[in-house]
């Protein structure tokens, strides 16, 4: 009785035929990241400038080292 080879992952992924993106679905997706990314950008930029800066308190013996 002769062996027969076990299929593993690679050898199904070698096995598989590669198929290109079509120019719709690649047209969308750069659409969408192209989207996406502006928005992110408006968004980072908005919470950015709305941000509220925090002052720090004055520790102690630092009135010390700002006379000097």
């Amino acid at each position: 009785m002769t062996k027969l080879p076990v299929p593993t992952i690679l050898s199904r992924l070698l096995d598989s035929t590669a198929t290109m993106i079509s120019d719709g679905d690649l047209y969308r997706l750069a659409i969408f990241l192209g989207s996406t990314s502006m928005i992110l950008i408006v968004v980072y930029h908005f919470l950015e400038i709305n941000a509220v800066k925090e002052v720090e308190a004055p520790k102690k013996g630092s009135s010390k080292q700002a006379a000097l």
